[in-house]
């Protein structure tokens, strides 16, 4: 076998230690403590059939872009294929764990040592034996260490082999006394059902940061800080699906702010019609009139301008106690790609931008008019502004132009001409119902993805599911593979 280069061998470890069946066994969770700052799992195994891969015996075969990718340099390529058909780890088993101290590593049940190190040996890496451990530095890279039962890979690739392999043994000495093999609800979060899974426990972060969190006003929303922040990643076909929430120490949901959940109202539809066909991507939420706005913004504020910011939240807080409904923020590309080069002079004729809020009564003609008495009052001979049917357009010398509109109670500032002609190609829908949604469609034939070569559409949700959960959806459409194998075919 050629020696492989550096980037080949930490490319084979990452694949083959991620590889996992439908099945994750529970053996390497019991060399994880169940306190562990933060622990991932990465099913590469579904990640790689999504891609257009197939299972091959212990491992997988790498097909389709996969296979484009590593015919690029065949002799590599095929010790990739040759390694991971052979699969001397517990492909059932691997995850990352660690400490916020910076003391990560991979994980995973060994399966087959002789394989392991000839494999190593093949490749001109020298064994060494450490205590009940075996190590290999891998070229001038990572160092893998190994025992009877499993195969670790520290993060870190600098210092003396007793220092990194320190926290995997402090790891599984905790481990003994607590595993995380005995905590079910976050057996389930690293499931193989999973393509990924993790948690954060957030009560281990260190002091400094839950300070400067509390400082930021997170206000009654500070018990995240002792709670698990959870996530879960799945693939089916052209979909992907990932969930976020939080948990208690019982491993129960929970609802940060739920004192404020009160407040939250369903997103009027309606307001889209002042969208229009550029407007590809979108942010909406509604809250009700009621709103404590001084109980959020008077914390942030002071803790970033301090105790003496008063005059600045006398200015800000009569327009935050003003919104009542719903408020849209949309926008999008007018010329593909090459909007993302525009300078400041052609921004309105490279994107589309638009917000829009309702309001309490009588507020949107107020919102007009202080703008209006704002740019007469600064005197800026660089700001000309001028009204027609009751729209004010604000010029901007070297800069864009926007236009500003009191249309009934509804406020709205934007880029362009205001009009209520609809056609954003996110539909009325995916926003139907929610109280809080972030959404993208990009169609078939849109310009930017023509641009990379896609012959497929793209759309994306995400939601608040009930109170304590987000949930968010990526799609492909147009096309009859899944979803990795048709993103890569294009990129690749």
């Amino acid at each position: 076998m050629k020696k492989l280069s550096l980037w080949s061998i930490l490319l084979v470890a990452a694949i083959a230690m991620g590889l996992s069946s439908c099945s994750r066994s529970s053996a390497t969770l019991d060399y994880i403590a169940a306190d562990a700052d933060f622990v991932m799992s990465l099913n590469v195994r579904a990640i790689l059939e999504n891609a257009g891969c197939a299972k091959s015996g212990e491992g997988v075969a790498l097909q389709g872009p996969m296979a484009k990718l590593l015919n690029s340099s065949p002799e590599e390529g095929a010790s990739f294929r040759e390694f991971l058909e052979e699969g001397f780890v517990d492909l059932d088993a691997v995850f990352a764990t660690g400490t916020f101290k910076g003391d990560a590593f991979m994980i995973a049940g060994l399966k087959n040592e002789e394989k392991l190190r000839k494999f190593l040996k093949d490749n001109d890496c020298e064994i060494e034996p450490l205590g009940d451990f075996s190590y290999s530095q891998i070229g001038s890279g990572p160092t893998i260490f190994w025992n009877s039962d499993i195969a670790a890979i520290p993060f870190r690739t600098w210092g003396q082999p007793e220092k990194l392999l320190a926290p995997v043994k402090d790891m599984i000495r905790r481990a003994e006394k607590n595993p995380i093999s005995k905590v079910s609800w976050k057996t389930d979060i690293l499931s193989s059902d999973h393509a990924f899974g993790a948690f954060v426990n957030m009560q281990n972060l260190p002091s400094i940061v839950k300070t400067m969190m509390r400082q930021q006003g997170l206000g009654a929303a500070t018990e995240i800080l002792d709670a698990t922040l959870c996530a879960t990643f799945d693939l089916s076909g052209a979909k992907a699906i990932m969930k976020f929430g939080y948990r208690d120490a019982d491993g129960k949901p929970m609802t940060p702010g739920k004192e404020f959940q009160k407040y939250l109202a369903k997103i009027d539809t309606g307001m889209m019609e002042y969208l229009n066909k550029y407007d590809v991507a979108m942010a909406a939420g509604a809250i009700k009139g009621d709103f404590p706005w001084k109980d959020i913004i008077e914390p942030v504020i002071k803790a970033s301008l301090g105790a003496g910011a008063t005059t600045q939240i006398a200015m800000i807080l009569p327009y935050l106690e003003a919104l009542d409904g719903t408020m849209i923020v949309a926008g999008g590309p007018r010329n593909g790609l090459n909007s993302f080069n525009a300078i400041a002079s052609e921004f309105n004729q490279n994107w589309d931008i638009i917000f829009a809020a309702q309001l309490k009564d009588g507020k949107a003609a107020t919102f007009v008019t202080d703008l209006r008495d704002l740019i007469q009052s600064l005197g800026d001979s660089s700001i000309a502004y001028s009204e027609e049917d009751g729209t004010m357009k604000v010029d901007i010398l070297g800069g864009p132009s926007f236009f500003m509109k009191a249309d009934g109670n509804n406020f709205i500032i934007a880029n362009r001409t205001i009009t209520k002609e609809g056609g954003s190609s996110v539909k009325s829908d995916v926003v139907s119902g929610e109280k809080s949604v972030f959404a993208m469609n990009l169609p078939k034939g849109y310009p930017a993805l023509k641009e990379i070569g896609a012959e497929w559409g793209v759309r994306l949700a995400s939601k608040m599911s009930g109170d304590d959960q987000t949930v968010t959806e990526l799609e492909v459409y147009g096309t009859d593979k899944p979803l990795l194998e048709t993103v890569l075919s294009t990129v690749l």
